[in-house]
């Protein structure tokens, strides 16, 4: 849970390297144009892997959660 929330929280600040207003570093203190663009593009791709690994990862934990009953149902 915790990392699908820093995943989340990843995608929000690329998605606001995108506004008018930039990158948010510090009060009065923004970073805007194409650097901006960059980290953005960055921290919504990093945001976007961790949330696809921890569901991957869920995934794989449920297939295997099964096999393993079904192995112990039939002896």
């Amino acid at each position: 849970m915790i990392a699908v929330l820093l995943g989340v929280i990843f995608l929000s600040i690329g998605v606001r390297a995108f506004t008018k207003t930039g990158l948010p570093l510090a009060p009065g203190l923004s970073i805007t144009g194409v650097a901006a663009k960059v980290v953005g593009v960055c921290c919504c791709l990093l945001g976007c892997a961790i949330i696809g690994y921890v569901f991957y990862a869920n995934f794989i934990f449920a297939q295997e959660a099964a096999r393993l009953i079904d192995e112990m149902e039939g002896r």
